[in-house]
């Protein structure tokens, strides 16, 4: 059975004329958005996706440059695959940015694309490598709203000022959150011109955000696709069900976009997520109802500081020396006062009480 990658080769010369822009292709100009186009791009410039391929290795030849733990080596093939392929190549991409700061932690991303039939695909990125990426990203589970949320916001309605044309907006991770967040925020006369709204395997909001008034009006609007285990998509509430995608990935893998099955221009549907997706929801809002707002907020804090611990910065520098950054990690656990160790071993202890409790309460359930 087919992925992504078969798909651009097997269908990658049909124009969108001959075929019309469908969800595999909303996922690869998702996926395209890990890439650092910002690099290669000038601020005001246009570019199709194949001059803007050659640059990026020109700049980056292939294999040279790390994209990350969560980075598969498929993606030098996939850059390859879309840039060379009738369909993508004349693709043209504008108004890249890529931000990183630490204080508030941000990472957001995006790049917008026009399609040769004129309509524009805006894409945000999920989070990647950064260290600082997962901590804006685990603060979703206690703040209405991040900084990425402001920056997608201001982001997407720049693009609505300086472009006229109808558009699909959509992400993968994190970036799938990001479209469905700035989308709440437009005025009526701004969300007309908004076709789709793609969430691909990210998460949704907390539950009064979920069942505003804001979020009823763009419902209709949005996609959300998720793998037979999905964790990340799993994560609070988008208020309607999503589409199950068959993944031919190993657990956890099921993320990673490119093990997702394609059948013609379409993904591979399953009935329902699977068990082990639907106990870990439950263990994680369990979870984020009992250990309260103050106390998630700074588990989040220590757990980023244990992290960056060792200097490091992103997630692939603590592979690199794992005993270095275990040992510093260790180390800095015992520095910290009692109230903070004992807060992280109860978050951890409870995430996983509750998750047994779930898995416990399902098994009953058989018998």
């Amino acid at each position: 059975m087919t992925t992504v990658l078969d798909y651009l080769v097997w269908r990658g010369d049909l124009s969108f004329v001959q075929d019309p822009f469908n969800e595999v292709d909303n996922l690869i100009l998702a996926e395209l958005c890990y890439f650092d186009f910002d690099d290669v791009i000038e601020k005001g410039e246009t570019v199709t996706l194949e001059t803007a391929a050659r640059r990026y290795l020109k700049l980056y030849p292939r294999g040279t440059r790390k994209l990350g733990l969560l980075m598969t080596p498929a993606f030098d093939d996939f850059l390859l695959l879309t840039a060379q392929s009738a369909r993508f190549s004349e693709v043209k991409l504008s108004f890249p940015v890529n931000i990183i700061k630490k204080r508030p932690a941000m990472q957001f991303a995006a790049v917008t694309y026009e399609l040769p039939t004129k309509e524009l695909y805006v894409a945000f990125r999920g989070t990647d490598d950064h260290i600082v990426a997962w901590k804006e990203s685990l603060s979703l589970a206690v703040k209405d709203e991040i900084p990425s949320h402001k920056a997608a916001v201001a982001y997407l309605r720049a693009v609505l000022q300086k472009r006229s044309e109808t558009m699909y907006i959509g992400g993968h991770s994190k970036g799938g959150n990001l479209a469905m967040y700035a989308a709440t925020k437009l005025d009526p006369s701004e969300r007309d011109r908004i076709l789709k709204i793609y969430n691909n395997d990210g998460p949704g909001f907390r539950r009064d955000q979920s069942e505003n008034e804001a979020f009823l009006a763009i419902k209709k609007k949005l996609y959300w696709t998720t793998p037979y285990l999905s964790v990340v998509g799993a994560m609070l509430e988008h208020g309607e069900n999503a589409e199950v995608i068959e993944s031919a990935g190993k657990g956890l893998l099921q993320h990673d976009a490119f093990t997702w099955r394609v059948r013609g221009n379409a993904f591979v549907r399953l009935p329902a997520r699977s068990e082990e997706s639907r106990k870990l929801e439950n263990a994680v809002k369990t979870w984020t109802e009992k250990l309260g707002e103050k106390e998630q907020k700074h588990f989040i804090d220590t757990l980023y500081h244990l992290l960056t611990s060792s200097g490091a910065e992103t997630l692939s520098e603590i592979g690199e020396d794992k005993i270095r950054s275990a040992y510093k990690a260790t180390a800095t656990l015992f520095t910290l006062k009692k109230e903070t160790r004992d807060l992280v071993a109860h978050a951890l202890l409870l995430f996983f009480r509750e998750r047994r409790a779930a898995m416990r309460a399902e098994k009953n359930k058989k018998d």
